[in-house]
């Protein structure tokens, strides 16, 4: 065949490729090419009820699911979704929509979250979300199911906590599940407000300012959940008959304000069995009545337990050790504690009962000095503060007490041999120093 021949032959292909490229599947372009449209296409195009799997590559943002559908990544695809719009990357809008496996990058500062959701009973699972504002929402969408997602923030460490997002948002959302996620570096990791019966359960949250944070939200469950290095491990604020079990919360000690756990207006709520260590204060208790404290672990933090204006609680069974010191206490004389432990107490069981037959008083002194005069806890433990509280022994009927301190930890937390006595030397003198920084940096601020 001649040369002119064979280029009317390739110009002859060139135009049949052209003629059938709009025809060609849009979920099968290239990363770069994938568009939106393409997959908001396929998604309206799709039956109610269908699975609709996404084959490998990159798409555009935002989409839209309005009917009972689930969206998912093919089997052992990688599936990016990336959104640069001021909408939603992703907004759910309809009962019973799932959405798996896929990944969302979303960095862009607004207010809209990276994934939206109106429905009820909406499942998301095995996400992998980069944002720049809120996580996840979900607004007056009951039922939900937040499991296995990895949330994190995205648009660079410079960007201070106040103006983050959160990491999984509910608002009016009552029983919704969120569990086995992984939340770093958001304003709230998890943030559940006027959501009743919301199960918290088996989250890892870090670097963010509250871990877990509920308000004004009836029988919240925490259980099972992982904190480090935030602000505050977990806060509970305006609830009843919270659970709040078996958490882990640790290293809670980088703000002068930092707690393990903080119950503030809470009433009729059990917390039990958690480990608290290393944090500023594990335990804060304000305003809070009719709960239950116990069979918790508060280890090597810079107050074990502090109640401020909290009565009619429970604390018992409780194990204080390591701490700089393990309780203070203000306002706080009508609770209930009896039979924990306290490391820094010498007692004395004159009938052999394990109890002592002396009660441990928490002097308020010191709490009350530095409500006044916060920068005196610089003085924390010194021999002049010492002092002063001796001479501060009078009314002691107004003080919270112990009334029969075990003479030995609760065999749940019996060391075994193999295990450290604890990191006091080394942990809590780096917490005492950071912080006295903190508070001078804070002083320092309000001079300037």
């Amino acid at each position: 065949m001649s040369g002119s021949g064979i280029r009317y032959l390739l110009l002859i292909h060139a135009l049949l490729w052209i003629a059938v490229l709009p025809f060609a599947s849009p979920l099968t372009a290239s990363a770069a090419g994938s568009s939106s449209h393409a997959l908001q296409q396929r998604i309206d195009q799709a039956e109610e009820g269908e699975v609709l799997e996404i084959p490998e590559g990159e798409y555009e943002g935002p989409i839209q699911i309005t009917k009972r559908l689930h969206l998912a990544a093919s089997p052992g695809a990688q599936v990016v979704l990336r959104n640069q719009s001021d909408q939603p990357a992703v907004t759910i809008a309809a009962d019973d929509a799932k959405l798996t496996g896929i990944q969302i990058i979303d960095i862009t500062a607004k207010d809209a979250p990276t994934v939206m959701v109106s429905g009820n009973r909406a499942v998301l699972e095995d996400l992998h979300i980069i944002t720049g504002t809120d996580g996840i929402r979900l607004a007056e969408a009951q039922q939900g199911r937040i499991l296995n997602n990895l949330v994190e923030w995205g648009a660079g460490e410079a960007v201070p906590f106040s103006r983050r997002g959160n990491g999984i948002d509910l608002y009016r959302s009552p029983s919704v599940i969120i569990s086995g996620n992984t939340v770093r570096g958001m304003f709230d990791a998890i943030y559940v407000e006027f959501s009743d019966d919301a199960l918290v359960e088996d989250n890892f949250v870090e670097s963010s300012r509250y871990g877990i944070h509920t308000m004004y939200s009836k029988r919240p469950v925490l259980r099972g959940n992982r904190g480090s290095m935030n602000v505050t491990g977990a806060m509970v604020m305006e609830a009843a008959e919270a659970e709040v079990r078996a958490n882990t919360f640790t290293k809670q000690y980088e703000n002068v304000n930092a707690q393990g756990i903080l119950l503030y207006d809470v009433h009729e709520s059990i917390i039990a069995e958690n480990r608290i260590e290393g944090n500023r204060v594990g335990i804060y208790v304000e305003y809070s009545t009719g709960n239950r404290i116990e069979s918790n672990a508060v280890i090597d933090n810079f107050i074990g337990i502090q109640l401020l204006e909290a009565s009619g609680n429970t604390i018992t069974e409780n194990f204080f050790a390591g701490n700089v010191t393990d309780a203070l206490a203000k306002d706080s004389a009508q609770n209930d504690l009896s039979g924990n432990f306290w490391e820094s107490f010498s007692g004395i069981d004159t009938d052999g009962d394990g109890r002592s037959d002396i009660p441990y008083k928490i002097n308020p002194f010191f709490l009350g000095l530095i409500e006044r005069r916060p920068v005196f806890q610089l003085f924390f433990q010194t021999p002049g503060i010492a002092f002063l509280e001796t001479l501060y022994a009078a009314d002691q009927a107004g003080w919270a007490a112990d009334e029969a301190p075990l003479m030995a930890p609760p065999d749940r937390w019996q060391p075994s041999d193999d295990e450290p006595a604890g990191f006091i030397g080394g942990t809590v003198s780096l917490m005492v120093i950071i912080l006295s920084l903190a508070i001078i940096g804070v002083n320092r601020r309000r001079i300037t």
